[in-house]
């Protein structure tokens, strides 16, 4: 019993850990787009012009 609700704990911190990782790559992960997508823009103009 003491085991399972151990586990059951552990569970719920990786839970949260994963959670507040998310909360930090997803705006990470939308502003790397976001300077990758300005990079090839500026790329694009370059080659254009």
């Amino acid at each position: 019993m003491g085991n399972c609700s151990f586990a059951g704990n552990n569970f719920a911190a990786n839970l949260k850990a994963t959670a507040i990782n998310f909360s930090f790559l997803v705006p990470a992960a939308f502003f790397n787009a976001k300077k990758i997508s300005i990079f090839a823009t500026i790329h694009i103009r370059i080659f254009k012009i």
